[in-house]
């Protein structure tokens, strides 16, 4: 156990370093990484404890679950069959339980960052607004439940590449914007396919007059 909890905050630790490197972050999202990393070693200690989805996700990770089907040879999405193919995969560099543990970790705190620089500059410069979104923000349990290997992590990261077609304008033209949207859709369609119709038809109905008025100038 212990081992495995030394992995998880080595591989934590290094990945956030290098996101770091890679582009110039501002002091509260490094700030929620580390309360992120943190929160993801209690959740991490609670699941080697306890009876968790954590480590039946992780035991059952392999390459087979990328096909997507049942014992049957037969398309499946009511199981999280995309929560075992990532397992499989990650498994394949390093077959340990805080490895892969670390790297759902990091994947459930990009989603939970976007939210939070999202909602920074949607908010006004007072102080005491800022004060109250990082109570929000930084409440132990948002950091626990999306920092193991579980469906959650995946899914806030999933509403996250969704979100930006929502908010940004003028993006239905934009191909990064249509790729992640698409992704993350995908990805929402395997974790909880029930979600993916609410967000389809939320979808349609926010971008109906865009879409009219594209069609529009074709014409």
């Amino acid at each position: 156990q212990m081992n495995d909890l030394y992995i998880y905050f080595l591989t934590s630790f290094l990945i956030s370093l290098l996101w770091i490197l890679i582009s110039k972050r501002n002091f509260n999202s490094v700030l929620l990484c580390i309360y992120h990393i943190l929160l993801g070693g209690v959740f991490l200690h609670y699941s080697l404890n306890n009876l968790s989805d954590a480590q039946e996700y992780f035991a059952n990770g392999s390459l087979y679950s990328c096909k997507f089907t049942d014992s049957l040879n037969r398309f499946d999405i009511s199981n999280p069959y995309i929560i075992f193919c990532l397992s499989g995969i990650f498994k394949k560099f390093f077959n340990n339980y805080g490895f892969v543990s670390g790297i759902y970790s990091f994947l459930g705190f990009l989603g939970l960052n976007y939210f939070y620089q999202l909602s920074i500059n949607f908010i006004s410069k007072k102080q005491y607004y800022l004060i109250l979104l990082n109570i929000l923000f930084f409440l132990p349990s948002l950091s626990f439940w999306t920092s193991g290997v579980s469906k959650d992590s995946l899914l806030i990261l999933a509403y996250a590449l969704i979100f930006k077609i929502f908010y940004l304008k003028n993006n239905l033209l934009n191909i990064k914007v249509i790729f992640e949207f698409a992704l993350g859709i995908l990805m929402t369609l395997l974790i909880r396919p029930y979600i993916f119709l609410f967000i389809v038809i939320s979808f349609l109905f926010s971008r109906l007059s865009n879409l009219i008025d594209i069609f529009k100038k074709k014409n």
